[in-house]
C-alpha cells in the first residue's frame, strides 16, 4: 500500500497505534472534524441454502452494530 511505502495517509485507532512497533516513526495528524464512516457489503452466492440463516443472523448483527457509536480504543 502507499501508506506502507511511506507515500500516503492511513487511519489507525489509538489502541492499535500504542501497540505498534512503528509508533515512534508515525506522524500523528490531528483532524478534529474528521468523521469516519463504515461501508459494508455482504456478498454470497445465491441460493445460500443451509447457510441462509447464519448469513441473515450475521447481516442483522452487523447492521445493528454499525448503528451505535464506534469505540476508538480496542
Amino acid at each position: 500500500s502507499l501508506v506502507a511505502r511511506g507515500h500516503g495517509i492511513g487511519v489507525v485507532t489509538p489502541g492499535a497505534l500504542s501497540g505498534s512497533p512503528w509508533r515512534e516513526a508515525v506522524e500523528v495528524v490531528d483532524c478534529p472534524g474528521f468523521k469516519p464512516q463504515v461501508r459494508c457489503w455482504l456478498l454470497h452466492r445465491p441460493p445460500a441454502g443451509r447457510l441462509a440463516r447464519p448469513i441473515a443472523v450475521f447481516r442483522d448483527a452487523l447492521a445493528e452494530a454499525l448503528k451505535g457509536p464506534m469505540p476508538l480504543m480496542s
